[in-house]
């Protein structure tokens, strides 16, 4: 099963395939030595979407910008670690920790986890870092992700070998973002 038109077509606001910026800059790609341990520890710690979503929400002890103080910088992290190639299983767990992070299971149904703007019932119960429980920071989170990794190798193989589940769990995640950005222009025009 196909991504419809891969996850081009699921762009959102600035969201492209090109390499990011992060890659031109002056980083240099982690030894294959540095890359076997850091997938290791990825494969011990991401076991659940819960675990995938604490993995990449690890924050250094630092003052700065929220992106500053994140461990796993996305678009540092797609050069550093995944500029050859990114297994299917690794954007697995990333698409289901972010799918974790916007949405919740409500019965059969799924919710915007911030559809009332408040963050406060559902953190606790789905393992949201308390970090990522403003509205903005969840979005620049999940966006940033999303805009960086197809600049991972191989990524659109990646995403083809992606299992039904997880490539409508993709496209939801898109899809909220796609929310998100027409509720911020709402806003924005009605202020």
């Amino acid at each position: 099963a196909r991504l419809d038109g891969n996850l081009q077509s699921l762009s959102i606001g600035e969201l492209s395939t090109s390499k990011s910026k992060a890659e031109s800059g002056t980083r240099a790609k982690k030894s294959s030595r540095e890359v076997h341990d850091f997938l290791r520890e990825w494969k011990q710690c991401c076991t659940t979407a819960k675990d995938t979503l604490s993995f990449l929400a690890r924050i250094k002890d630092i003052d700065g910008s929220f992106q500053n103080q994140l461990v796993l910088q996305p678009a540092v992290t797609c050069t550093e670690y995944f500029s050859t190639d990114i297994d299917s299983d690794v954007v697995g767990n990333i698409v289901e920790a972010l799918h974790l992070l916007c949405m919740k299971t409500d019965g059969d149904s799924l919710a915007i986890a911030t559809a009332n703007g408040s963050a406060g019932d559902w953190r606790d119960a789905s393992g949201v870092p308390h970090l990522l429980s403003s509205r903005y920071n969840l979005l620049s989170f999940t966006h940033s992700w999303l805009k960086n990794l197809p600049s991972c190798g191989r990524f659109e193989l990646s995403v083809s070998f992606l299992m039904p589940h997880q490539q409508q769990k993709l496209k939801e995640v898109c899809n909220f973002l796609k929310k998100s950005n027409g509720d911020e222009g709402k806003s924005a025009n009605e202020k």
